[in-house]
């Protein structure tokens, strides 16, 4: 008698398509992952925005004011008095810090009254890239 050698079929063998959608369900994790990564890294990218704050925002102390405000932010850049009565504020940082920056800049200190804030993107400037000072009136 001749003995005959078969290979046992493996219990409950997964279907070829749920491997396939294993498979690519993995590739989508990793891209996600990824994305989400890049994503993270274009968010924390330094930019530099220019604010003009108008109303009564001179003879308050509203530079020692934005000072401290962008120190407790790790912003860098400048907060200077200008001619026509404004506060001009130079800040870098992420733009979630400078959002939050803007929105400290529009409540300004006890005895300011802030009318408004306008802000415009700038130019990343590497004489201010640390620290946060204030500069002399322009």
């Amino acid at each position: 008698m001749r003995s005959r050698c078969f290979a046992q079929p493996e219990a409950n063998p997964a279907p070829a398509h749920s491997l396939l959608h294993e498979t690519h369900s993995r590739l989508n994790l990793t891209s996600l992952h990824s994305f989400a990564t890049i994503s993270k890294l274009v968010d924390t990218a330094k930019k530099a925005s220019r604010f003009f704050v108008t109303g009564l925002v001179q003879g308050v102390g509203f530079r020692f004011f934005a000072v401290a405000e962008a120190e407790r932010l790790n912003l860098s850049g400048y907060v200077r008095n200008r001619r026509d009565g404004r506060v001009e504020a130079y800040a870098v940082g992420t733009p979630e810090q400078l959002a939050q920056f803007r929105v400290r800049l529009e409540k300004g200190p006890r005895l300011s009254s802030v009318r408004s804030v306008a802000e415009e993107p700038a130019d990343i400037d590497p004489q201010f890239t640390s620290g946060f000072v204030t500069t002399p009136t322009f």
